[in-house]
């Protein structure tokens, strides 16, 4: 059983437009945007009481980049 969430990831291909997305839903601004550049990713980080949400996203290559990258794949619907 979960008792306790430190925080939550959601990767997202574009960070800029999640973030004005998830801007209008929670109503507050991101604390904190920054890169990850050794691992090729950068984030966007929404802080609450008990916990925080962060939007990732690819941004160069790396082994953060990758995984962000195949987590969308996974995520996306397939088209005929």
């Amino acid at each position: 059983m979960i008792n306790t969430l430190d925080h939550l990831i959601v990767a997202v291909k574009d960070l800029d437009e999640a973030e004005k997305n998830y801007q209008k839903d929670f109503g507050i601004d991101p604390v904190w945007k920054g890169e990850h550049k050794e691992l090729g990713t950068a984030n966007s980080i929404f802080n609450f009481k008990n916990t925080y949400f962060e939007l990732l996203s690819a941004k160069g290559e790396g082994l953060g980049a990758a995984l962000v990258l195949s987590l969308i794949h996974i995520s996306e619907p397939t088209r005929l």
